[in-house]
């Protein structure tokens, strides 16, 4: 992917109401959209706007780069990545994560969709493998890590695993996070945006700093993939492996994981209605662009 292919296609982007016919969803996260441009299909896009700055993408830029090299060096294979920061006079300031296409059917959400119970097992343990020194990992000096480690942000080919979502990166140095979480938080309407980064941002970033909230995720996102069933016997399977691993992790429990997604739901539930509600006053009341590309509506359950 050259700059000037992404150039062509920001300058003629209307994040509002997208050209269906200039690209294809990918995937729906809860920030934003992963795409393919036409005619691209050789790799994926996340885009991310929000930036006040030109410092603000140079920082973006550095963070995620930073964070991505920090992640090799505990042990996590990381999807080839590239940022791409692109201004046009129509859109402004945004940048593009740019990372190959993984085989669909090798993506942890695939497997967990259409896999048995033993294949999803199996998944599990080679993420929690991973996980469980990536998170020991932190007792250690001043970086901190986190990871968003739901099974959907893995690619697995029945031996290696592979990570790719590095779009909001969660790194710390010296106890201050790295990431500007406004980026994200600026798609919304200021008063909801005070009441969010005051109120419910710090406690959502938080949880992902700890392996029981990053396992717990794990589990309670099988409602998310239509897999409600398979929670119980994950979280037996769960239990056994941190005894086996001599992990000192509190038990998993399959009512704790279904309370957890019902908070979780609703918590991305009101960051999505109040994007909504943003683009609408922008573009319907106040005549103003809207620059971010939002997900559709996500099914939940």
């Amino acid at each position: 992917m050259t700059p000037d292919v992404l150039e062509d296609f920001e300058a003629r982007l209307d994040p509002a109401t997208p050209d269906p016919d200039r690209f294809r969803v990918v995937a729906y996260g809860e920030i934003s959209a992963v795409i393919q441009i036409v005619g691209h299909d050789e790799v994926v896009l996340k885009r991310m706007s929000g930036f006040a700055t030109d410092e603000e993408v140079t920082q973006y830029v550095r963070v995620v780069d930073d964070y991505v090299a920090a992640l090799g060096g505990r042990g996590i294979t990381v999807a080839p990545t590239q940022v791409m920061p692109i201004t046009t006079e129509r859109n402004g300031r945004v940048a593009y994560l740019v990372q190959p296409s993984l085989p669909a059917e090798r993506l942890g959400h695939a497997l967990l969709r259409t896999g048995n119970e033993a294949d999803v097992h199996a998944l599990l343990e080679a993420v929690y493998e991973t996980l469980a020194g990536f998170y020991a990992a932190n007792a250690e000096g001043s970086l901190v890590l986190a990871i968003d480690a739901q099974l959907s942000n893995w690619a697995w080919d029945g031996a290696a695993l592979t990570y790719f979502d590095v779009g909001t990166p969660f790194i710390r140095r010296d106890g201050v996070e790295q990431m500007d979480f406004a980026i994200v938080t600026r798609a919304m309407p200021q008063p909801l945006r005070w009441l969010t980064e005051r109120f419910i941002a710090p406690g959502v970033i938080e949880r992902y700093y700890g392996l029981d909230n990053a396992i717990t995720d794990i589990l309670a996102n099988f409602v998310k993939e239509g897999r409600a069933e398979l929670i119980e016997g994950a979280a037996e399977f769960t239990n056994r492996w941190t005894a086996r691993a001599g992990v000192d992790l509190p038990a998993f429990q399959s009512r704790a994981i279904h309370r957890y997604y019902a908070v979780d739901e609703k918590i991305w539930e009101f960051a999505w209605l109040a994007r909504r509600l943003a683009r609408f006053v922008n573009t319907r009341l106040l005549g103003r662009p809207y620059n971010y590309l939002l997900p559709g509506k996500v099914k939940r359950r």
